[in-house]
């Protein structure tokens, strides 16, 4: 990740910085690792949920964080084009499409989970 923009990113490795997406530096400054590893589940919502984007840089970052807390995570999404067992081989658990109304949707997800 350090040829786009020009050569922005390699001029910054250059000068001793670092790249890392958005998510990633917001995971390192508050330190969401520790948070994910005494979390019992992880609820992530994201407008879209297809191979194009796999949910994004969000869920990207989150589900490397989980992997090794072992921590389920579970998306909401307007939209999953994502089969149940291909979801599983990019860290999540399970994906809920909202149907009209997110508050509806979050309940039906909570209650499926129990421990």
């Amino acid at each position: 990740g350090s040829g786009a923009a020009g050569g922005v990113g390699h001029a910054v490795l250059v000068l001793g910085g670092s790249v890392q997406t958005g998510a990633a530096f917001l995971a390192g400054l508050t330190d969401l690792g520790q948070t994910i590893a005494r979390a019992d589940l992880l609820a992530l919502a994201v407008p879209r949920l297809d191979f194009g984007s796999m949910g994004g840089d969000v869920l990207t970052t989150v589900t490397a964080l989980a992997g090794p807390a072992m921590c389920p995570v579970v998306v909401i999404t307007g939209h999953n084009h994502i089969s149940e067992r291909e979801l599983r081989t990019i860290g999540v658990e399970a994906a809920h499409s909202v149907n009209g109304d997110l508050q509806q949707t979050a309940r039906a997800v909570a209650r499926t989970w129990s421990w």
